[in-house]
């Protein structure tokens, strides 16, 4: 197994969902969240923007972080809550949560 997909393989299986965006709040890649309580698989947002998932606020938020992760050169780990009014729509097999937890 190459070192890459060694890597890719370790990071898909982490429970919780990992996002890669780029500089303008595209979703690059998301890996794991197989275990977490949503069973929602996010890899459908690859190559949407942050503004196409989330409320204009939290987009925004959102934003901030990648920008400080660039400035600092840093990975900025965020805890972040959809609640039921900030949901976006759902495929009909996932549960719809009051909230949900990232």
């Amino acid at each position: 197994m190459d070192d890459d997909k060694h890597y890719f393989t370790i990071l898909d299986a982490l429970p919780d969902h990992i996002f890669v965006f780029s500089e303008t709040g595209v979703y690059v890649d998301v890996f794991g969240g197989d275990g977490n309580a949503t069973g929602f698989d996010c890899k459908p947002f690859i190559g949407r923007t942050l503004h196409d998932i989330a409320p204009p606020e939290m987009a925004d938020m959102f934003l901030s972080f990648v920008a400080k992760a660039l400035a600092e050169n840093m990975t900025q780990k965020v805890k972040y809550r959809f609640g039921e009014t900030d949901m976006i729509e759902l495929p009909a097999d996932v549960p719809h949560p009051q909230e949900i937890w990232f």
